[in-house]
């Protein structure tokens, strides 16, 4: 997004750039095996015949519009970000009601797939069920589900009380999600690493998520080395293909990955990060200055805002 004007600008911001409304059309997109996109394809049908792709997370609409503004492939709708948004822990605190709600506003905001971090579920089998089945009818598609028992922990939250589910129990969720909404993508991720288990312990439970008909599986890691995510990717045996959420690896690019042979790239949580130390750069700018005059080129203007929210057809008019 621009930030080379302000309000002060002299140039009229609506000649210098106007920002895509959803709905308007988008550049073809790697997460299709087909070339281009043609008029039927949708959020939920484009999730489905994912190939590989470059997600972005968000946790509101406006976040969600970006990430499709910017040029991803999906959105990865993030728990610890829809969390953080309400100063809630990522401790199954949000409640699953909250999480379809954020959804819902999150599927509306683009044309592209939105893919729902679920966390463990929000509770045992039944309410994975319900909790899949509600988002599919408010557009998501697809819903990545985590081995952690409830109530689940931040994986970069080092506790002793970190407990893992039974392999057979989450398989069981698995499948209610599937029976749930059959035309979204499941994305399985296995907390083994976190959890202080062993690769061959990750890869075992990976490899019955992936038997269980997940779509991706996900063994997540505090890895920070692309190295490691090599040495992981070899020993993946499945043709389950293997997302990865490179949160700590700061070094490696989305290229980088699709060579070693994953399949989704997760960036689950930088533009949240961005957002507050933007903000309060720019609020403690405003506080001992005691004007907006110093953080113009920091902040975008406001008719691009304007834009976002406009109602396409008025903006289809002008």
């Amino acid at each position: 997004m621009s930030r080379t004007f302000g309000m002060g600008s002299s140039e009229n911001p609506r000649q210098r750039r106007r920002l895509r409304l959803p709905g308007s059309r988008r550049r073809p997109s790697p997460l299709h095996d087909a070339g281009t996109l043609d008029t039927t394809t949708t959020p939920l049908t484009a999730a489905r015949r994912m190939a590989d792709g470059l997600v972005g997370g968000a946790y509101d609409a406006l976040s969600a519009c970006l990430v499709g503004q910017a040029g991803f492939d999906a959105v990865w709708a993030s728990g610890f970000c829809i969390s953080a948004s309400r100063l809630l822990p990522d401790r199954s605190v949000l409640t699953a009601d909250e999480l379809v709600t954020q959804v819902a506003a999150m599927t509306r905001a683009v044309d592209i797939p939105v893919l729902v971090d679920c966390d463990e579920g929000y509770g045992d089998v039944a309410t994975t069920y319900e909790l899949v089945r509600n988002l599919a009818d408010c557009g998501a598609g697809g819903v990545c589900i985590e081995d952690n028992a409830y109530p689940k922990y931040n994986s970069f939250c080092d506790t002793p009380r970190r407990r893992l589910a039974e392999v057979d129990d989450f398989v069981e969720k698995l499948h209610a999600a599937q029976a749930a909404a059959p035309n979204l993508v499941v994305i399985a991720r296995t907390e083994s690493l976190i959890a202080g288990e062993s690769m061959d312990a990750a890869m075992a439970r990976a490899a019955r998520y992936a038997e269980a008909g997940a779509d991706y599986v996900v063994i997540h890691s505090r890895f920070t080395r692309l190295c490691e995510f090599r040495r992981l990717a070899r020993t993946w045996s499945s043709g389950v293909p293997l997302a990865v959420i490179p949160t700590l690896c700061q070094d490696a690019t989305w290229a980088d990955f699709r060579a070693l042979g994953y399949g989704l790239v997760i960036y689950a949580n930088q533009s949240m990060r961005a957002s507050v130390h933007a903000q309060e750069t720019v609020l403690r700018s405003i506080r001992q200055s005691h004007t907006t005059s110093q953080s113009l080129s920091s902040m975008e203007h406001l008719f691009a805002l304007t834009d976002l929210s406009a109602d396409p057809v008025v903006a289809d008019a002008e």
